[in-house]
């Protein structure tokens, strides 16, 4: 039982130290300078339709309504690009956080892209539209050096939300079954 607490102690400390040192990762930079994350993933043993429909049935999911936030479906180049909005409360500030999701398909890998990056948020009565470099880059650290929280816990969400994101296409397209059909 001591054994058990002890582990679980360590992988709690762990855990927050790892969340801790979240904000001082480097974000992807495209070439006009804006955040992007990007990632090619093997997928081995599927084909591109195999993977295009799994990312499609992801979308379908993990949005409230595919048919609002699909902007683009080809089936034949194995293509869907989907525009959403991820939303938290931080500071009892309602966030909304807008990106466009592109996933692309081959035999054997598929592309996830998460880019075109912005906050919108609103409190009482005002609403207002940050760019995200300018909030979670740009502001990261004061004048003085120590570093704004806010614009830190704003980074945190993002990479968790990428992280969080690309992990779940990952395990859609990992663990579905070959052949669903079959029952």
């Amino acid at each position: 039982m001591k054994n058990i607490l002890l582990i679980f102690l360590i992988l709690s400390f762990s855990s927050l130290i790892a969340q801790e040192e979240l904000y001082k990762r480097e974000l992807p930079l495209n070439d006009d300078n804006r955040i992007e994350f990007e990632e090619i993933i093997e997928i081995p043993n599927k084909t591109k339709t195999d993977l295009y429909l799994l990312s499609k049935t992801w979308i379908i999911e993990n949005y409230n309504s595919a048919n609002d936030v699909i902007q683009m479906d080809d089936k034949e180049a194995g293509k869907i690009i989907s525009k959403g909005i991820y939303s938290y409360l931080q500071y009892g500030i309602d966030y909304k956080l807008h990106h466009i999701l592109k996933i692309y398909t081959k035999d054997g890998k598929v592309k996830i892209n998460l880019s075109s990056l912005y906050f919108h948020y609103s409190f009482m009565d005002a609403k207002a539209e940050t760019p995200i470099r300018e909030l979670i880059i740009d502001g990261l650290y004061k004048k003085n050096g120590k570093v704004n929280m806010g614009s830190k816990e704003h980074k945190e969400k993002l990479i968790l939300f990428w992280e969080s994101t690309k992990n779940s296409i990952i395990n859609e397209l990992n663990n579905k079954a070959d052949d669903e059909d079959d029952w």
